[in-house]
């Protein structure tokens, strides 16, 4: 069977029909444009089988405007999960790797920020993400959270690379105290020579300042590595197991396979693309077993090629799986809105931190009262996940058309990787 979608030409960004085709054990996405001829693109390597994996993806109708007219159209599979708040355009890095390219150093107003809070509000939206640019370069972060609590928002992210908390012990109580709920922490390895060559210089007495602060304000981290075949895939399993030395203060860890949108230091098309399952094998292999492939599913929050997850209980300095057979974050429902209502009810759950401190997380968990039980759960869990973001050569429309991560964006929300791969360049 040819499994037919379209994507877009990665020179004229014009849509364009295309098939994924299996040789031996890797899948290639093939495409044509009339004007720029013939591309080939890598997206899948090996088991997890990927037919498989994605048998419950949905398909909408095929939309010839996409993504052009993003924000969200009546194919859209999903509504917003999480919203992404674009704060500044400055940063303190030069990262050789960014979403975001060539910033400008511009900066919003507050006033034109809390307008953006309105908006979103108005819309619906309850989880949101703080992002750049570096956030903690504007000095009214916390005046921002506090004013997007008084607005309903259930749930606000900081997305950070750590350096000023970790310069300022005050700042991450500030953070909390002011609502933000949890830090997703720019964390791309155990190993200075890493974050010279992918940061600009060595960070990592910074990150581990910044999540004993963060530890002290009861606020939680999640650990976000970008992954670069040839540079830090190798060090995939001493980052899951930095990140199990800091439970309960790290909730988890999102791993970002890097995508070739923003600023990268190669051409794309001769680069190796890091596939999803490759990150899965690598976590098993490189935790010597400790972490099983099977234990992960795909998630039914996007679609199953975007990512995977798997939820675990750390005590006693063992690791052990939520359940033996790892459910699906939105469980079985098809529903858009009540997909989304779920897969934010997990974030909420698994990825902030319980203030309650259980004196009895080492003690015999037959023994604790069904509170205590509970608390330890919360408090004790630790998430794997991964998010596969799309650029111009891998896009697939069908598969953007169940993505829930969506970017806030003059008064639109765009799904991500349409912002980064077609509004951002066409602006």
């Amino acid at each position: 069977m040819v499994d037919v979608t379209y994507s877009l030409c990665p020179v004229c960004l014009k849509q364009v029909p295309a098939q994924y085709v299996i040789r031996d054990d890797t899948t290639y996405m093939i495409k044509n444009c009339r004007e720029h001829g013939n591309f080939s693109t890598v997206v899948w390597r090996g088991e997890p089988d990927r037919n498989n994996w994605c048998k419950n993806a949905e398909k909408s109708e095929h939309n010839t405007s996409c993504p052009e007219l993003c924000g969200l159209c009546k194919n859209h599979l999903r509504s917003t999960c999480c919203a992404i708040l674009n704060v500044t355009d400055r940063c303190n890095l030069k990262c050789s790797f960014c979403f975001a390219g060539e910033l400008t150093n511009e900066e919003p107003s507050l006033d034109y920020i809390k307008q953006c809070l309105d908006d979103m509000s108005n819309k619906g939206v309850t989880h949101i993400h703080l992002s750049g640019g570096e956030p903690t370069t504007r000095n009214d972060i916390p005046e921002i959270a506090m004013y997007a609590v008084s607005k309903g928002f259930k749930y606000i992210q900081l997305n950070t690379n750590g350096i000023k908390i970790s310069q300022e012990k005050a700042y991450a109580k500030e953070l909390a105290d002011a609502g933000i709920s949890a830090v997703f922490l720019q964390f791309d390895s155990t190993e200075d020579n890493i974050y010279e060559i992918m940061r600009g210089r060595a960070l990592m007495e910074s990150k581990i300042k910044a999540i004993e602060h963060c530890d002290m304000a009861y606020l939680s981290v999640v650990l976000v590595p970008t992954l670069v075949p040839g540079v830090n895939h190798n060090n995939i399993g001493e980052i899951v197991k930095f990140g199990l030395n800091y439970v309960p203060a790290v909730k988890g860890i999102h791993f970002q396979p890097v995508t070739y949108v923003g600023r990268y230091p190669e051409n794309p098309q001769n680069c190796y693309r890091l596939t999803l399952p490759e990150v899965l094998r690598a976590i098993e292999t490189q935790t010597d077993g400790m972490i099983l492939t099977n234990q992960f599913t795909p998630s039914s929050c996007d679609h199953p090629m975007c990512g995977f997850h798997a939820v675990f209980i750390y005590t006693n300095n063992k690791l052990r799986p939520l359940s033996k057979k790892q459910t699906n974050c939105c469980t079985t429902v098809t529903d858009a809105r009540t997909v989304v209502r779920k897969n934010q009810n997990f974030v909420s759950l698994r990825w902030t931190r319980s203030k309650i401190c259980c004196s009895n997380s080492g003690s015999d968990q037959s023994a604790l009262s069904i509170d205590e039980f509970l608390n330890n759960l919360k408090r004790n869990s630790f998430t794997i996940s991964a998010m596969a973001f799309q650029d111009e050569f891998n896009i697939d429309l069908n598969r953007l058309k169940s993505c829930s991560v969506h970017v806030y964006d003059k008064g639109k929300l765009i799904p991500f990787c349409a912002e980064y791969i077609y509004h951002k360049r066409k602006s």
